[in-house]
């Protein structure tokens, strides 16, 4: 699911071309069987590949809430379809109750659900049933409509630009409908925007603008924030810039650090000088691998990162929306660091992640 790879960080220029790849699997439907996942066990249970380097073992953390209390406190809603999820019911399926138990920390964590209009008909079904899921639930889901942003022009790389993509996200937000909903809008497509022509830059500014306009109308109930990359890609003035020629005022804020680890305290800096800029907008944070500040601008697979704080609504700052974990940990970037193909989760590194919790 090479649609999950943001790209943050360091210049899109030494990007690796191969973690650039098309999104050759799909997320796993509700009701998706474990067998495939089973049958990987011995290969996700193992501490290394290979010819990869050895990724320390993990010693137990434990869980500072239970399951129970994480699922029914939490305002936003998690999937079924999660992978850390489904991995966890096969490691107890296997008698893996330990290792089952310390992934709960990842598992039980309401997370980002990632779509795109690859197969709009398929995603747009998918959408419809997690939304109804989440009714039930009382739960809120928040979407990541993420059709990967080309580096040289204002293409995506998972649908077409132009009548396809507005289609695309007319089908989603109709999909959402009036229920409640938070949506994340293309991750890394303002940041990379910098490197465009100005002509290209133009057409990636009005191509979001009309897919907030249209989300606003299609679903009204939802809140949608568009993507504001992190504070070491670009300065707050660039940045608030694109935010602003890119519709930001008609969504409901931006969204910072998505699928990065960089320190909650400096993404709570960058954004209220961005948010200053833009006359008070609101924005969210993602802290799902902040749990420990990395040296470096590693972004792939980074060695030292550790989850970070539960998703809230309770950010005790007004400009803060919430604090979310929208990138999945445990779910690899790409072919980096002895790392899976991208999007595919990757249980030795999510363990580490949940060690390295401090």
């Amino acid at each position: 699911m090479a649609w999950h790879t943001l790209f943050s960080g360091i210049s899109e220029e030494q990007r690796e071309e191969e973690i650039v790849q098309e999104n050759e699997e799909e997320q796993p439907q509700e009701g998706y069987s474990l067998l495939p996942i089973l049958r990987e066990l011995p290969s996700l249970l193992r501490n290394s590949r290979e010819g990869e380097e050895e990724i320390p073992a993990p010693q137990p953390t434990p869980v500072a809430y239970t399951c129970k209390e994480i699922l029914t406190n939490s305002p936003f809603f998690r999937s079924d379809s999660l992978q850390a999820f489904m991995i966890e019911v096969a490691l107890r399926a296997e008698g893996k109750e330990e290792i089952a138990n310390q992934l709960q920390a990842i598992s039980c964590v309401p997370q980002g659900i990632w779509v795109n209009g690859k197969n709009p008909g398929w995603e747009v079904e998918r959408v419809k049933e997690l939304v109804e899921k989440a009714n039930l639930q009382g739960k809120i889901p928040v979407f990541v409509v993420y059709d990967g942003p080309n580096h040289e022009d204002s293409g995506w790389r998972f649908v077409e630009s132009g009548k396809n993509y507005r289609e695309w996200i007319l089908l989603f937000g109709n999909a959402v409908g009036n229920a409640r909903a938070w949506i994340i809008l293309e991750p890394d497509a303002l940041p990379l925007a910098f490197t465009y022509s100005s002509a290209e830059r133009e057409k990636r500014f009005l191509e979001l603008k009309s897919a907030i306009q249209t989300l606003k109308q299609t679903s009204p109930s939802a809140k949608i924030y568009l993507d504001a990359g992190h504070s070491q890609w670009k300065p707050p003035e660039v940045i608030a810039e694109f935010l602003q020629k890119a519709g930001v005022a008609q969504a409901d804020g931006f969204s910072l650090n998505i699928a990065n680890h960089q320190p909650v305290n400096e993404q709570v800096a960058y954004g209220k000088a961005v948010s200053q800029l833009l006359g008070d907008a609101h924005f969210v944070i993602d802290t799902g691998q902040s749990g420990k500040k990395v040296e470096g601008q590693q972004w792939c697979n980074a060695r030292g990162r550790a989850i970070g704080n539960l998703p809230t609504l309770d950010t005790r700052d007004f400009l803060i929306d919430a604090f979310l974990w929208v990138k999945p940990p445990g779910e690899s970037d790409g072919t980096c660091n002895g790392g899976p193909p991208a999007g595919k989760f990757w249980l030795d590194y999510a363990l580490q992640l949940i060690a390295n919790k401090s």
